[in-house]
C-alpha cells in the first residue's frame, strides 16, 4: 500500500535551524511525501536558506505574518495528500521517522491522529518522552486524556504526529485566534471524533534548546492567545467524555497558576476559576493560588529545576 505525506513546516525567523530540519525530512528512508513550507513573513535569512534546495518535493509559500496556526492551516490547505505531518521549522526527525509512521498507519487504518514517542533536546541532553504504552507493547490505540490527567500534559507533540486529511472536514483545522496551546486545541477536537494510534518507535525531536527570542510564542501569551480562553468550544463533548471535561479543568488550572505567579490577570484568574468543577482541584493548586505572586513563583521555579536535574518531564 502506497502512503503519501504531505510535511507541513511553518516558518518564521528560523535561520539558524531550518537547515538541519529540512535536512532531516530529505534524508528520510522512506520517500514518498512533499515538503511544504509555509513562511509565515520572515524577515531574516530563512526563505533564502530554504530555496537553495533544488528538491522538487519542496513548495514554499509566503505569506503575511500570521501566526503559527495560520501558516499551519495554509500548508495543510495547499497540500495533495491524505496525511499531514508536522514538523516545526526548529524541530527535526531521524532518518526512519516516516517509515515508522507509515508501518502504524499501515497496523491502524482506521485511525485518525498518529503519534509516536519522541526525545526532547534541552541543553545538549537527549531526554525520552514518557511512554504511555504498557511495558513490552510496541503500540496500541489509546486514549491520551489518561496520562493527560495523570501528567498535566498530552502525550503528543506537534513533530511527532500525522493526523489522517479527512478528519479534519469533521473538526476543523487550526484556530487561528490561538497561538498558545493550539495543538492541544486540535488533537483534543481530534480524538473527540476519532481515535489515536500510538507508536514507541518514532524518531522525532523537540529542540527545546532554543534561544528564547528565537521562539514562536512568549513565556507568557496575552489570555486572548491562549486557549483556555477559547475551551468552551469543547462543551459539546463534556458530557459524553468525563475524562476530557476533567483534562480541561486541569489545563485551565495549571494556566491559572502560570498567570498567578506573574503577578498580573487578577480578575481574569477569577473568571476562570468560575469554569472549572471545585472537585477538578488539587490541593497543592488552591495552596499555589493562595500564596503571593512571589512566594508561589519560587516555589514552582524550585521544582522545575528539581525536574530537570532528575530529567523528569519539563511539563
Amino acid at each position: 500500500m502506497s502512503i503519501f505525506f504531505s510535511v507541513v513546516i511553518p516558518l518564521y525567523n528560523k535561520e539558524k535551524y531550518i537547515v538541519k530540519t529540512l535536512d532531516s525530512v530529505l534524508c528520510q528512508t522512506y520517500g514518498n511525501f512533499e515538503v511544504i513550507i509555509v513562511d509565515d513573513g520572515s524577515t531574516d535569512n530563512s526563505v533564502q536558506l530554504v530555496k537553495k534546495y533544488l528538491d522538487n518535493r519542496i513548495k514554499v509559500i509566503s505569506q503575511k505574518n500570521a501566526g503559527v496556526s495560520a501558516a499551519r492551516n495554509t500548508g495543510i490547505s495547499n497540500s495533495q495528500y491524505d496525511f499531514i505531518s508536522l514538523l516545526d521549522a526548529d524541530d527535526w526527525w531521524g532518518p526512519r521517522y516516516l517509515e515508522n509512521m507509515r508501518n502504524l498507519i499501515l497496523k491502524y487504518p482506521k485511525a485518525d491522529l498518529y503519534a509516536s514517542e519522541y526525545t526532547r533536546v534541552f541543553k545538549g541532553r537527549l531526554m525520552p518522552s514518557m511512554s504511555v504504552l504498557k511495558d513490552g507493547i510496541d503500540h496500541d490505540l489509546v486514549n491520551p486524556l489518561i496520562y493527560g490527567i495523570k501528567n498535566g500534559a498530552l502525550p503528543l507533540h506537534t513533530s511527532s504526529v500525522v493526523i489522517r486529511k479527512s478528519i479534519l472536514k469533521r473538526t476543523g483545522l487550526f484556530d487561528d485566534r490561538i497561538s498558545f496551546y493550539e495543538d492541544y486545541d486540535l488533537f483534543l477536537r481530534i480524538i473527540s471524533f476519532g481515535k489515536l494510534a500510538y507508536g514507541k518507535k518514532g524518531g522525532a525531536f523537540y529542540n527545546i534548546d532554543v534561544s528564547p527570542d528565537d521562539k514562536l510564542t512568549g513565556k507568557l501569551p496575552p489570555l486572548e492567545r491562549h486557549f483556555i480562553s477559547y475551551i468552551e468550544k469543547l462543551e459539546p463533548f463534556f458530557k459524553e467524555d468525563k475524562l476530557l471535561r476533567l483534562f480541561a479543568d486541569r489545563l485551565i488550572i495549571t494556566s491559572m497558576i502560570t498567570y498567578h505567579r506573574s503577578g498580573t490577570l487578577k480578575r481574569e484568574i477569577v473568571e476562570l476559576s468560575k469554569k472549572v468543577n471545585s472537585s477538578s482541584y488539587y490541593l497543592k493548586d488552591k495552596f499555589l493560588l493562595s500564596l503571593p505572586p512571589i512566594i508561589a513563583n519560587t516555589i514552582v521555579e524550585a521544582k522545575i529545576k528539581i525536574n530537570e536535574l532528575f530529567e523528569k518531564d519539563l511539563y
